[in-house]
């Protein structure tokens, strides 16, 4: 019996985050009278306007800083 060990590369995944509107019913009906809409709070990304996750961002500081990897590759 022989025993190894084997490195398995980490996995990226797209997470689709999916908040909805809600429109009030009794409000819809009525012409004289604006329909309120309601929607849930997106949470804060870490950077604006950037699809990194924390992870990804851990991921790349540790790489460049623990590991001396440049930015680049």
């Amino acid at each position: 019996m022989r025993e190894e060990a084997e490195f398995i590369p980490a996995k990226m995944k797209k997470v689709q985050q999916i908040y909805h509107a809600y429109k009030c019913k009794n409000c819809k009906g009525d012409s004289f009278q604006k329909a309120q809409i309601n929607r849930g709070k997106a949470p804060q990304p870490a950077i604006q306007r950037s699809i990194a996750s924390p992870s990804v961002l851990a991921k790349v500081i540790y790489d460049k800083f623990a590991q001396y990897l440049p930015l680049y590759s």
